[in-house]
């Protein structure tokens, strides 16, 4: 399946700069290679990367483990991402902590493989719904469907 948006995906990793040129070597080698469309492998492949990825213009750090992380109090956009790289979910929250611990379709993300999660700072609840709305339509994550 590939994916088609208007807007460039970039993905990095803030570890090496090494790693940021292969990367940036591998995404352009599959993204000319399906015509001006997302291959989704590209995407499943920089999500799979710790650190910081940038997707759709933003940054989200991660991947950090829903079983072994204590989450902040921050408000922002979060995508739930399996450990093929694959976004289960995306959520937008005023309180991260909160509304993880107490999250109605944590039982989705467990029964796909949503054992991770990237996240987004965002204090503004309008972009923040603005973004959710996006990541979800481009996406189409399989838990969520709104």
């Amino acid at each position: 399946m590939c994916v088609r948006s208007n807007s460039l995906f970039n993905y990095v990793t803030d570890s090496y700069i090494s790693n940021y040129l292969l990367h940036l070597v591998l995404y352009h080698i599959l993204y000319k290679s399906t015509n001006h469309t997302y291959n989704e492998d590209v995407i499943h492949y920089f999500l799979s990367m710790s650190n910081t990825t940038i997707v759709e213009g933003n940054t989200y750090d991660g991947p950090w483990s829903l079983s072994s992380t204590t989450f902040n109090q921050v408000a922002g956009v979060y995508l739930i991402v399996d450990t093929n790289g694959t976004i289960v979910d995306v959520g937008e929250t005023e309180n991260l902590k909160g509304r993880i611990l107490n999250h109605e379709r944590s039982g989705c993300w467990s029964r796909n493989g949503g054992f991770n999660l990237w996240f987004h700072h965002e204090i503004n609840q309008v972009v923040r719904l603005a973004k959710e709305k996006h990541i979800r339509g481009t996406f189409r994550p399989v838990c969520g469907v709104k």
